[in-house]
């Protein structure tokens, strides 16, 4: 019983100690202070210094921050001798806002990229999820953006954030899933196929 106390204090501590887009990734069980490998699922782009990564690793989070400006990288990690693969971007929107211009140009790029299927972008209050397999459109003399498509958005309050939670990912269920399947079955095609080259 004193040690579940004693974790418990622990864990208010280290709350204390995070800023809003790391709780609101704990949020989605993508936790910032990886214990061990099989957990290091989520690194953020200042950890790309750590001599713990893989060449791999440091390679997609030098990529992810200074070419699209990402604040987090999600991997998926097999339990073969594959390296760890890229799959998701996310951003933080909790310390500054993001617009929606910056939004849309950082769609346009990842989508001009072609290599992750999803971007995420962490607000204090809700999580939005975002295609990039789908471009935004523009307008053809100047290509000014003119729509960019949010694919969903789910308040930290709702059951729907269980569907991106960082086990979702890791086990494939998010890829396989009913309402998704449909959408991202190239991407899934693409990501086996990548993982075993």
């Amino acid at each position: 019983m004193k040690s579940k106390i004693a974790i418990k204090n622990f864990n208010s501590q280290l709350n204390k100690f995070m800023n809003d887009f790391e709780q609101n990734l704990k949020r989605m069980d993508f936790d910032v202070l990886p214990q061990n490998q099989e957990r290091r699922s989520l690194l953020l782009i200042r950890d790309q210094d750590n001599k713990n990564l893989s060449p791999t690793e440091i390679f997609a989070l030098e990529t992810a921050g200074k070419d699209f400006r990402a604040d987090a990288v999600y991997f998926r990690h097999f339990p073969d001798s594959r390296p760890p693969l890229p799959q998701i971007y996310i951003y933080d929107g909790t310390q500054k806002e993001i617009s929606e211009n910056e939004i849309a140009l950082i769609h346009r790029d990842l989508w001009s990229h072609s290599r992750i299927p999803m971007f995420i972008v962490i607000e204090k209050t809700d999580v939005k999820i975002f295609d990039t397999r789908e471009p935004v459109e523009v307008s053809g003399e100047n290509g000014e953006i003119i729509k960019n498509t949010i694919f969903d958005t789910v308040k930290y309050s709702d059951d729907a954030i269980k569907r991106y939670s960082r086990k979702m990912f890791d086990s494939g269920i998010f890829w396989e899933s009913k309402k998704l399947k449909d959408i991202f079955w190239k991407v899934s095609l693409l990501i086996k196929t990548l993982s075993m080259n």
